[in-house]
C-alpha cells in the first residue's frame, strides 16, 4: 500500500511540474511573440538602413536580457559589430529577406527559430546534456523518403530507388522526442522531400512551434504549396 501511495504521489508531482512548465512556456512564448511582432513591424515599415540598424541593436539587447546569465556576451558583441556595418554581407542578406518576405512568415520565423530553437531550446539542450551525460544536437536532419522525381547524373539519390520511405508516425516520433530534449530545428533531405509534401505539411501543422527546412529541387513546388 505504501509503495502504491508513493507512486501516486510521484505521478502527481511530475504532472504538476509538467503543468507549471507548460504554463510558463506559454506565457514566455506569448511575451516573446508580442516583442517579435513589434520588432518585425518596425523593420518592415521602413527601408531606412539607420532605423533598421537601431532596431537590430534593440533586438540584440533584448535577447541578452532574455538570456540572462546564459548569454554569450562575446558572440552578441560580435553580432553588434556586424549590425553596425551596413556593408556586412549578413546584414545585407537580412535586409533583403525583410524586403522580400511576407511579414507573417518573418514573425513565425523569429518565434520558432529565435525563441523556441535558440533561446528556450538551447537552455533545455544544455540541461539535458548534463542530465543524460551525452551530446544532444541543436539540429536534427532526416530523410522522409529516398524517392525523387528526377534522375540527375551524379546524385546519390538516383541509386537509392523509390521504396525507402519513413512513415508519418516515425517522423512525428522523431520531432516529438526531439522537442522533449530541446531540439526545435529540423532539416529534411532525400530523395526529394516534397514527394511526401502532404505528410510534411501535416507534421508542420502539428508541431507549429518548430522550424522546418527542406533541401528541394523545387520542381514539385506549385502555386498552392
Amino acid at each position: 500500500i505504501n509503495v502504491k501511495i508513493h507512486r501516486r504521489k510521484k505521478r502527481e508531482e511530475v504532472s504538476m511540474a509538467s503543468f507549471v512548465e507548460n504554463t510558463q512556456h506559454k506565457v514566455e512564448r506569448k511575451a516573446f511573440e508580442i516583442m517579435t511582432n513589434s520588432i518585425v513591424g518596425k523593420l518592415t515599415k521602413t527601408d531606412d538602413i539607420a532605423k533598421r540598424q537601431e532596431t537590430f541593436l534593440e533586438l540584440i539587447d533584448k535577447a541578452e536580457t532574455f538570456w540572462g546569465n546564459g548569454a554569450d556576451k562575446a558572440t552578441l558583441d560580435k553580432v553588434r559589430e556586424y549590425v553596425k556595418n551596413p556593408e556586412n554581407r549578413w546584414v545585407k542578406f537580412v535586409n533583403r529577406v525583410l524586403d522580400e518576405t511576407n511579414p507573417n512568415y518573418a514573425k513565425k520565423f523569429l518565434l520558432n527559430l529565435g525563441y523556441e530553437a535558440f533561446f528556450r531550446g538551447t537552455k533545455t539542450i544544455r540541461a539535458n546534456r548534463e542530465k543524460y551525460n551525452c551530446n544532444i544536437p541543436w539540429l536534427i536532419l532526416f530523410d522522409p523518403t529516398d524517392a525523387c522525381n528526377m534522375h540527375c547524373v551524379g546524385c546519390w539519390s538516383g541509386t537509392y530507388g523509390h521504396k525507402n520511405n519513413m512513415s508519418y508516425e516515425d517522423m512525428d516520433k522523431i520531432v516529438t522526442q526531439g522537442k522533449e530534449l530541446g531540439t526545435y530545428l529540423y532539416f529534411m533531405t532525400g530523395g526529394e522531400p516534397t514527394v511526401r509534401k502532404n505528410d510534411i505539411l501535416k507534421l508542420a501543422e502539428k508541431h507549429n512551434d518548430c522550424m522546418f527546412g527542406l533541401f528541394s529541387n523545387s520542381t514539385l513546388i506549385d502555386e498552392e504549396l
